[in-house]
């Protein structure tokens, strides 16, 4: 009987196709490679870039793929080995960071910008002021026209470029104080501006915008950083640089047209950075 029964479904199969119109063969799925780019570097630094290039990662089909931040140095080693793509700096002396094998490009001018806590009715801070917060000397913000809170200094580790910027144009060699708190991410000294009341702290000019924080960004010597392009600002700015291997100039040429077309330049623009000429 079994066998019967698998004589007759074979013979109603058959009697099925033969009746149906002929079908079209069905085709073939084939899964196309997605290609990876890999950026590591500055933290600030890649916030930026990750904002800029989101239109090219659309229109490309390209994953971009952001490490958690490593800085400068790590990142040009790791370059250098074949360790990700691209090197993602924010640097005070672009012509210091060149290394064998690599190729650099100079995207933007970023200002450093200091940041205070969203309810801190401040809106601008004199560099004696700020000198004075950052060594010290005044440690309530009532000393400085403000409400009587305590000032939580937040701060960067020495080898970071703001810190060397504002070290060298403002706060000298002297000691930060006692109580101040150092990051050595931009990222937790943002979210730490968002969370303290009282706090003020220093970092990326285009980082702090895309994070929604344009705000709460202070004028110095009643400059805004937004000056810089007309050259008003009084503290020198960061460079945003790329760094890639050579040897890799054909496989990356797409993202390097990118990065230095118009569209990734009036990105640059929007988020308060000065694109190179």
């Amino acid at each position: 009987m079994r066998s019967l029964a698998h004589i007759l479904s074979f013979v109603l199969l058959l009697s099925l196709v033969a009746c149906s119109s002929p079908l079209e063969p069905a085709p073939e799925l084939v899964e196309l490679p997605t290609t990876t780019l890999t950026f590591a570097g500055s933290g600030a630094g890649t916030v930026i870039l990750r904002h800029v290039l989101a239109p090219f990662e659309r229109e490309y089909g390209i994953r971009l793929e952001f490490l958690v931040s490593s800085g400068g140095q790590p990142a040009l080693r790791g370059a250098q080995a074949g360790e990700f793509d691209v090197a993602v700096l924010l640097t005070d002396n672009p012509a210091g960071i060149s290394r064998p094998g690599l190729t650099l490009i100079n995207l933007a001018k970023d200002p450093v910008v200091f940041l205070r806590h969203a309810d801190l009715p401040i809106s601008g801070l004199s560099s004696e002021q700020l000198r004075a917060i950052y060594l010290g000397s005044v440690t309530n913000w009532a000393e400085l026209g403000g409400p009587n809170l305590p000032i939580v200094v937040l701060t960067r580790n020495e080898d970071d470029a703001a810190t060397r910027i504002l070290r060298h144009h403002l706060f000298g060699t002297g000691a930060w104080p006692p109580m101040a708190i150092v990051f050595s991410r931009s990222a937790d000294l943002r979210e730490a501006v968002q969370r303290t009341p009282g706090s003020i702290g220093f970092d990326s000019y285009g980082a702090a915008m895309i994070n929604g924080m344009a705000e709460q960004v202070l004028t110095v010597d009643e400059l805004h950083p937004g000056a810089l392009a007309q050259a008003g600002y009084p503290l020198p700015p960061r460079r945003l640089v790329l760094a890639y291997p050579t040897a890799q100039r054909e496989a990356l040429a797409p993202l390097l047209t990118y990065v230095q077309s118009e569209a990734a330049r009036h990105a640059l623009a929007l988020q308060g950075l000065v694109p190179n000429e």
